[in-house]
């Protein structure tokens, strides 16, 4: 039996690795990165260890793509006033 990898015993392949830089090869900001790779299922560690960036960095730029949440005026705007 061979012995597997550090990446392997972490999760992602070296081909899933690979196929994570081709995914981000364009794109500029960290953000968009994390948000590419977090919809193909990387952990946070791959996605560090994808874009080159601490684990800290990846927890952040997560919270950075969070959606927005709605305000009540902007659920309100298109209803006519009652009055």
């Amino acid at each position: 039996m061979a012995k597997k990898t550090k990446t392997e015993k972490t999760g992602a392949s070296q081909e899933q690795l690979m196929l994570g830089y081709l995914c981000i090869k364009d794109l500029e900001t960290l953000p968009e990165m994390v948000e590419v790779l977090d919809r193909f299922g990387f952990s946070g560690p791959d996605i560090a260890k994808i874009c080159n960036a601490a684990e800290g960095s990846i927890r952040n730029a997560r919270l950075g793509v969070k959606p927005k949440k709605r305000t009540k005026d902007a659920k309100g705007s298109n209803q006519s006033n009652p009055e």
